[in-house]
């Protein structure tokens, strides 16, 4: 797979160019990724208009970007997906996790507010749970 990194404004763009398979080599996808951290960037825009391929693992791999860019409060967004693309992501439960746009200028210009990273829930002592039952 080949990548084409650019900068505009607080977002990086990763131009993908081949398929996000098992077969694809996508150790420079996630290189790149975690050299956001580094470039201070906002957001990250995926665009896949020249990805003719993505299966399961091409959908683990995106997860796996947002689970590390998203506790950075770094926006990921989806750009030029096909139909076939948008529907594995849909099937696979995605469909709300990656914004998915048409044209990168509606992804540069999306704005869905800050990204905080989710606080995970206080577990709650089943011992009080017990006593109260009893």
């Amino acid at each position: 797979m080949e990548i084409r990194a650019e900068r505009q404004g607080s977002a990086v763009v990763l131009n993908l160019d081949g398929p996000l398979t098992a077969e694809a080599d996508t150790y420079r996808l996630r290189e790149l990724v975690a050299s956001l951290a580094r470039l201070d960037s906002s957001r990250l825009v995926l665009d896949l208009s020249n990805v003719e391929q993505i299966d399961s693992f091409g959908v683990g791999q995106l997860v796996a970007l947002y689970n590390e860019i998203r506790p950075r409060g770094v926006a990921l967004t989806l750009v030029n997906v096909d139909y076939r693309q948008k529907r594995l992501l849909e099937v696979a439960g995605l469909g709300r996790v990656f914004p998915v746009f048409g044209t990168r200028q509606e992804a540069l210009t999306y704005h869905a507010g800050p990204v905080v990273p989710r606080p995970r829930p206080a577990r709650e002592s089943s011992n009080e749970d017990a006593r109260d039952v009893a």
